[in-house]
C-alpha cells in the first residue's frame, strides 16, 4: 500500500453533517487550510449554513442524499482528493 506523508497531503475533501460538523467545518476554513470540496447531505438542517461558510471561503460545496452516490467518487478524483475527513456524517462510508 502507497503511503502519503502528511505533509505532502495537498487535497482535502470534508464530509460534514449537523451543528458539529458546521461547527467544524467553519473552524477548518477559517484557520485558512486549504480544502478542495466540502460533502453535505441533502437532508441536514444545516446544510445550508455549511454551504455558505465555503462560499465565503471560496470552497465548493456539493449535496448527496448519499455519500456512496455515484456521483461522490468521479467528484473525488477528478479533485484528486488524498484525504477526506468525515465531520461529525453519520453515514457508514
Amino acid at each position: 500500500m502507497k503511503t502519503t506523508r502528511i505533509d505532502r497531503i495537498t487535497n482535502v475533501a470534508l464530509c460534514a453533517c449537523g451543528s458539529v460538523g458546521e461547527s467544524l467545518v467553519e473552524f477548518v476554513l477559517t484557520q485558512k487550510k486549504d480544502v478542495s470540496v466540502v460533502v453535505v447531505r441533502a437532508d441536514d438542517d444545516h446544510r445550508h449554513a455549511i454551504s455558505s461558510c465555503c462560499d465565503l471561503n471560496g470552497v465548493e460545496c456539493v449535496e448527496t442524499g448519499n455519500i456512496n452516490d455515484e456521483k461522490i467518487t468521479p467528484l473525488f478524483i477528478s479533485k484528486k482528493i488524498d484525504i477526506v475527513f468525515l465531520l461529525w456524517w453519520p453515514d457508514i462510508v
